[in-house]
């Protein structure tokens, strides 16, 4: 099997960095049947928050942040 290695990157801010990873990664895995690993090097960690958002715990009271706490 070969390995095939993806690495999206910008200076800029507000680029579209992590929508197209997160749209590629879900379509390799998704359409193409591939495992996909994706390295979040960012400290805000847009990508990682993003892909746990898609489940639903990760949203309930107890997981919550603190910032979004009522």
């Amino acid at each position: 099997m070969r390995t095939k290695v993806f690495a999206l990157y910008n200076n800029k801010g507000g680029v579209s960095k992590t929508t197209t990873t997160f749209n590629l990664a879900a379509y390799l895995s998704e359409k193409k049947n591939l495992k996909i690993l994706i390295i979040d090097a960012d400290s805000q960690a847009n990508i990682t928050e993003l892909f746990f958002a898609s489940d639903p715990s990760f949203w309930d009271s107890s997981h919550r942040k603190t910032s979004e706490r009522r």
